[in-house]
């Protein structure tokens, strides 16, 4: 894992860097995407401080690993986030699966993240998720969120999570987000 000193002198760590509760099929997808040169990693640094307030997918402050494990690489040119993914103990539903919330959550969550990440500030309006196969515990998936189109204020994008070979679907899921402020305009047409 990565850390540095911020602002202040309180500590600053990359949660979107592998920890020791991923698995080795996680590592490996992880560095599969890390070594590609047509996507940027996101860091997804956080400060430990004494304010209890956390981004929810992020609220294992302490990395133990038992919430969300995910690291998203995005693509510019696409406009497409895409990612290793690897749900914890806390987020069970079925006996050794992932709740269908947590799934639904990360989804959301994959297109929120890139909406935001293409310039814009939008909130989802509407989620539609569409669960294809059972999603392990401690599994490794590789997730990939898109905009699939912009009209005004109306943003709609898309979600999978595939298996780490991404031959099976596990779930799909769209999402119409609005944007913030109804003064804010699209920076660039998609």
């Amino acid at each position: 894992e990565t850390a540095a000193t911020a602002k202040g002198g309180a500590d600053l760590v990359d949660l979107a860097w592998p920890s020791a509760r991923w698995s080795e099929q996680s590592k490996k997808l992880f560095q599969e995407l890390y070594s590609r040169k047509d996507i940027t990693h996101l860091k997804h640094e956080v400060y430990h401080t004494d304010n209890d307030n956390r981004l929810f997918t992020r609220c294992d402050k302490e990395q133990t690993g038992n919430f969300f494990n995910y690291a998203f690489f995005f693509n510019e040119t696409k406009r497409e986030l895409c990612g290793v993914l690897q749900f914890g103990p806390y987020t069970e539903g079925p006996r050794n699966c992932a709740h269908g919330g947590a799934i639904a959550t990360m989804c959301d969550a994959i297109m929120g993240k890139l909406i935001y990440r293409c310039g814009y500030t939008a909130l989802t309006a509407n989620l539609s998720v569409d669960y294809k196969a059972l999603i392990t515990l401690g599994g490794t998936y590789y997730i990939q969120g898109l905009i699939e189109k912009v009209d005004g204020r109306k943003i709609w994008a898309s979600c999978q999570i595939l298996s780490s070979n991404k031959q099976t679907v596990s779930a799909k899921a769209t999402s119409l987000f609005l944007l913030a402020n109804k003064e804010d305009k699209p920076q660039s047409p998609i």
